[in-house]
């Protein structure tokens, strides 16, 4: 073989897990503990496990229930390895792909030849022995604080907009709005969807949730499953209340050989592409599609020198039904069951950033059982940072393409905070509170000077936005100010004055 053969990377190992679905304080592990467990776990199924202590590269993915400092380099310690490169990422879903894309060049390069990429959450843990009046005894690290301002701008922040459950909703409103349909019709799409999920996660060990549900218990707004931000009820949101980890084990080939790592286990990482939308959402170029989600998958796959049609297994990120919706038209598939191979972020469990290490992991193993090409792709932020990864149990005949896109990023309207005026709505949402009450919403909308944001405060407006007899996108409204303090929701303080709405 030529050199450049024996540096393709493939996957040798992989690993994940479940701990304790009981939320036992008593049972609660640190996410450090179960990353830990998880590497193991992969390294027994390399068949090598002392692969690890060889790993020159450890990468790992941003932490939201502890705060480590330097992750990477305490993982390095712990498996007894002594790497020189270290991967660690900021907020966001998208980091399994970009890590495994790193990793993936170093190996085809010759800078690295053994590496290993994970993460963990244990968030159901530390909230059960906090309500126990407890601190988690979890050293190295402390109790970390989310800061959403990574993955929001100043203008978001400040009309309470840095959530994703109250960013995406207006993704799904202005797609179903584009596309004709009404309210009902686009309900029961988004709760046979996520049902179809629930079927796969039902068949996976480290599933959070693998009870099968139907779209009735998906769409059906109870008090178990509340609407949180229309259109969305609590089953159609990600599940983040989890311990759960998951782990991979990259090398090159001619480690792989020299290790004596059954061949015939080996996946090949092919390709990857990474793409970014500006991180306010205020500049998007529309509510109804997602350029950069659309230039990493298809860059992925054209990389890789195949077609959407070709791919035998997928990993979709599915946060909320609209990703995978925006993602199934680029690839232009049907929207069930075979998007996802791990089984969704509302079913099988939404850890933080690391889903889609999950999904490596999943996609790893139904490649081995039933060969051919697979994709997974990963998204973080608000439909803000998108990667793709295409794995194959064939051996590739060009060596691994990967790296950041161009996507078409097109221009937006002047962004405007109106005082005063007439303006057309967008795309809207609208929030409830733990009883099932409307408490508060959001139009995004045009004037004839650009785009607002505005709050919506009056009990009569967030009623007409909820009508599902007729469409709120598109209608005019009265725009003035209110006082930012008059809106706190806890979350974020802001002062001045906001732009609202009302009919």
């Amino acid at each position: 073989m030529t050199p450049s053969d024996d540096r393709t990377p493939v996957i040798v190992g992989v690993g994940q897990l479940r701990a304790n679905r009981g939320r036992d304080p008593r049972a609660a592990r640190s996410p450090l503990d179960l990353l830990l467990d998880a590497i193991g776990r992969a390294a027994v199924d390399s068949g090598v496990p002392d692969i690890v202590k060889r790993a020159d590269t450890i990468g790992t993915t941003d932490v939201a229930s502890w705060g480590y400092d330097d992750l990477p380099a305490i993982v390095g310690r712990e498996i007894g390895a002594r790497p020189t490169q270290f991967i660690s990422g900021p907020m966001g879903g998208n980091q399994p792909g970009q890590i495994l894309d790193d990793v993936a060049a170093a190996i085809t390069a010759g800078t690295s030849s053994v590496a290993i990429l994970g993460g963990a959450e244990a968030v159901a843990s530390l909230r059960a022995v906090l309500a126990s009046g407890s601190m988690p005894d979890w050293s190295p690290g402390s109790l970390a604080r989310v800061d959403v301002s990574e993955i929001a701008s100043a203008t978001m922040m400040r009309y309470h907009l840095g959530l994703p459950v109250r960013c995406y909703p207006l993704y799904e409103n202005a797609f179903r709005a584009y596309r004709g349909l009404n309210y009902a019709d686009v309900q029961a799409e988004s709760a046979q969807l996520f049902a179809d999920f629930t079927t796969v996660a039902a068949r996976q060990a480290a599933a959070w949730d693998p009870a099968v549900r139907t779209a009735a218990d998906i769409g059906t707004v109870t008090p178990g499953n509340r609407m949180v931000c229309q259109p969305y009820p609590v089953r159609m949101n990600a599940q983040i209340g989890v311990d759960q980890a998951a782990a991979v084990i990259v090398t090159s080939v001619a480690v792989a050989r020299d290790a004596g790592i059954d061949e015939s286990d080996w996946i090949y990482v092919r390709s990857a592409a990474g793409a970014a939308e500006p991180v306010d959402i205020m500049s998007r170029n529309d509510f109804h599609s997602c350029p950069a989600l659309a230039t990493a998958l298809e860059t992925a796959l054209r990389r890789a020198g195949i077609t959407a049609s070709d791919l035998a297994v997928l990993d979709i990120y599915s946060c909320f039904p609209i990703v995978v919706k925006l993602a199934a038209q680029v690839l232009g598939r049907p929207l069930d069951a075979r998007l996802t191979a791990t089984g969704g972020l509302s079913a099988f469990g939404g850890p933080g950033n690391n889903y889609s290490t999950h999904a490596l992991v999943a996609v790893t193993e139904r490649l081995r059982s039933q060969g051919g090409a697979g994709l997974v792709y990963a998204n973080g932020g608000m439909l803000t940072k998108h990667h793709a990864v295409v794995l194959d149990s064939r051996r590739p005949t060009e060596p691994f393409s990967g790296g950041a896109a161009s996507s078409n990023v097109r221009d937006h309207p002047p962004i405007v905070e109106p005082h005063t005026g007439i303006g057309t709505v967008e795309t809207y949402t609208v929030e409830f509170d733990r009883d099932g009450e409307p408490v508060r919403g959001w139009v995004i909308g045009r004037t004839a000077g650009g785009r607002f944001p505005a709050i919506i405060v009056d009990r009569e407006t967030r009623a007409e936005l909820l009508r599902e007899d007729v469409e709120p996108i598109g209608r005019r409204g009265t725009l003035s100010t209110i006082d930012a303090a008059s809106v706190s929701d806890g979350s974020h303080e802001a002062t001045g004055r906001l732009t609202t709405f009302s009919f």
